[in-house]
């Protein structure tokens, strides 16, 4: 009969197992949003670009003045509705802002970044990479440029990914999102020398999105098999961003791993409290999950 301890190990190495299933299929969905990655929130929030291509959308923008968006804000088709609707997830509602301000003529390179950035968010990359494409016919700006890359990264075109963020750089050196697409473009190929180097170069010499720069490079030591420092990076983008549920998921999954279940635990907890459940129910069920597991564990072994 199988000891206790031996029990545990084995349910243990399922649970594990399992979750590492998870979490390859939460990675490769992550891709569109950059894995994983934060939401303009918090003291590290804000660059000039008002659809962040490395970021999930955003619960806590001002759309939580709006509880019921398509009628409260019927006739009311800026720019600032479409982008608000966008970063709170309502993506429909958003894309039927940023087409009307189209067929006004209206804005025309934010209402088609706009649909960039939407079609990222429904993984439809070629459609985004056209809607881009037009943008930057009407106005050649970094974010334009970087929402490009970030198209052709996501299509695996990499010569054009490089040569247009390169371009969004050249524009403006003080864009942090260029060099953070750049960082999981390479970290994507395995390339962890340039990841590193991109993603640190956010986070040592510029004063916003330094929590998504903490945050790659947690993936990028991850992808190298260093566990500890990956938890001490994650720990950086938690500090600078804790509204934000995907770092808590990785430190949480990586510490569950390294047998630092106290962490995982807390962790699991903080997703629950932070996500938003129409943006993040997936990882709000896994965080459940992984909750249950460590505290029926916790009473079976006093």
């Amino acid at each position: 009969m199988l000891s206790r301890k031996r029990t545990l190990f084995i349910t243990l190495s399922l649970i594990i197992g399992i979750s590492l299933a998870f979490f390859i299929l939460a990675t490769n969905f992550q891709k569109n949003i950059v894995g994983t990655e934060a939401v303009q929130s918090g003291t590290e929030s804000g660059t000039g670009s008002p659809y962040p291509v490395l970021a999930t959308p955003n619960p806590y923008s001002r759309l939580q003045a709006y509880p019921y968006p398509v009628a409260t804000v019927a006739g009311e088709n800026t720019l600032s509705v479409g982008i608000d609707l966008y970063r709170g997830g309502y993506y429909e509602e958003a894309m039927t802002v940023f087409e009307e301000l189209i067929r006004k003529g209206v804005n025309l390179a934010e209402a088609y970044g706009g649909k960039g950035a939407v079609h990222i968010a429904w993984r439809n990359y070629e459609e985004a990479l056209n809607s881009y494409t037009i943008a930057l016919s009407y106005s050649r700006t970094s974010e334009l440029l970087t929402g490009q890359c970030n198209a052709f990264r996501l299509l695996q075109r990499v010569n054009e990914a490089i040569s247009s963020c390169n371009q969004a750089i050249e524009l403006d050196v003080s864009n942090p999102e260029p060099y953070l697409v750049l960082a999981k473009l390479y970290l994507d190929k395995g390339d962890t020398e340039n990841a590193r180097l991109f993603a640190s170069k956010v986070f040592n010499e510029m004063s916003s999105n330094r929590d998504q720069a903490a945050f790659i490079l947690g993936l990028t030591a991850l992808q190298e098999g260093k566990g500890e420092e990956a938890i001490n990076n994650f720990t950086k983008a938690i500090e600078l961003n804790p509204k934000e549920p995907v770092y808590y998921w990785e430190r949480g999954f990586l510490a569950l791993g390294l047998g630092k279940f106290d962490l995982a635990r807390s962790d699991m907890r903080a997703i629950l409290q932070v996500a938003n459940p129409r943006l993040h129910g997936e990882l709000m069920f896994r965080a459940n999950a992984q909750l249950q597991f460590l505290n029926s564990n916790e009473e079976s072994n006093p």
